[in-house]
């Protein structure tokens, strides 16, 4: 994890340099969260921490199409010990609003993606099942410096994954970076 969080770090401080302020057509962004997320008490009655990764293009001022890596996972101690984890893979529609302070930028999305739910027991066996998953979250991006290249993103999601036949529900609250990619129009 701590090897998965430098990597991260590390790429996401070197496309710092080109990036250029604005959320605008043609230019994308690059960022990763870390969050909380409540599990389903089908699936657990444990919370869970979370971290996404993500990366995404602007087609135009509105709409972004962005792929998002998230995993989540939560750790139980006694007898017997019991990790869950789910990593989900997403591929989402953001609709960007603007409103006249050009340091907010609040959004929504939707996405629909690959999710895989494992738990391992020990002692005991490890069990894992995938499925679909989507997902719906609002959320602000807050610019700050100079030229605007870097945002503070909140955000607020419900996940929807259907594992070991079962549809189980997701509450998750995340914050992170964001680095503004490419140029403005």
């Amino acid at each position: 994890m701590k090897r998965l969080f430098a990597i991260t770090l590390s790429l996401a401080l070197v496309c710092a340099a080109p990036a250029l302020a604005g959320l605008d057509a043609k230019n994308g962004e690059l960022g990763f969260d870390l969050g909380y997320t409540h599990f389903d008490s089908n699936v657990s009655d444990r919370g869970a921490a979370r971290f996404n990764f993500r990366g995404g293009h602007c087609f135009t001022k509105l709409f972004e199409l962005e792929g998002e890596g998230t995993g989540i996972a939560s750790y139980e101690s006694g007898f017997p010990e019991v990790v869950t984890a789910l990593s989900i893979d997403f591929v989402n529609a953001v609709f960007n609003f603007h409103p006249s302070n050009k340091q907010v930028v609040p959004y929504v999305l939707v996405g629909i993606g690959h999710a895989t739910l494992s738990i391992e027991l020990d002692p005991g066996p490890d069990v894992d099942d995938s499925g679909v998953a989507y997902q719906i979250a609002g959320g602000s991006r807050f610019f700050f410096g100079d030229k605007k290249r870097v945002a503070v993103r909140v955000e607020l999601s419900v996940i929807d994954e259907t594992t070991f036949d079962q549809t189980s529900t997701h509450v998750g609250l995340t914050g992170g970076f964001t680095w503004r990619l490419g140029g403005q129009k």
